[in-house]
């Protein structure tokens, strides 16, 4: 299946108004239930790395006077706060160089940019799944 606007209900010919051969309401709620579980997962996940993200800075900035919570909270609410996530990964990409080599902050910014955009698309538009048709309007083997 590839992933675009529109509906799930398609057939010979195209868009159908009414499925052929299975339950489309119980289908619908499958697919929907599983879009809604990789969302949630994929946002999960994100947020996870943007607090490490976080806590990389706040560590690389204050050392050891991060075990002072007052110390901490000042600079995590007044500093990263109004970051966004792509600011937070910019300025670990300041920081990276000091722990990992060329090829190390190549990759790791190459990885965290995949997933800004995953989770960016994933947070800010909606989608919904097509089956590919061949040449002869039938589900191609991708979509099944």
């Amino acid at each position: 299946m590839r992933i675009e606007d529109g509906a799930t209900n398609w057939g010979e010919g195209g868009r159908k108004l009414a499925a052929e051969g299975f339950d489309m309401e119980a289908r619908q709620k499958s697919v929907y239930e599983w879009v809604r579980q990789v969302r949630g997962g994929v946002l999960g996940g994100a947020f996870t790395i943007e607090r490490h993200l976080s806590a990389a800075i706040i560590y690389f900035m204050l050392g050891d006077r991060v075990k002072r919570n007052e110390v901490q909270s000042a600079f995590d609410d007044g500093l990263l706060a109004p970051l966004t996530f792509e600011r937070r990964i910019n300025v670990v990409m300041l920081i990276a160089p000091q722990f990992q080599t060329e090829d190390e902050v190549k990759k790791f910014k190459g990885d965290l940019n995949d997933l800004r955009t995953i989770r960016n698309s994933m947070a800010h538009k909606p989608f919904w799944f097509h089956p590919e048709l061949n040449d002869k309007t039938r589900c191609s083997t991708s979509c099944r």
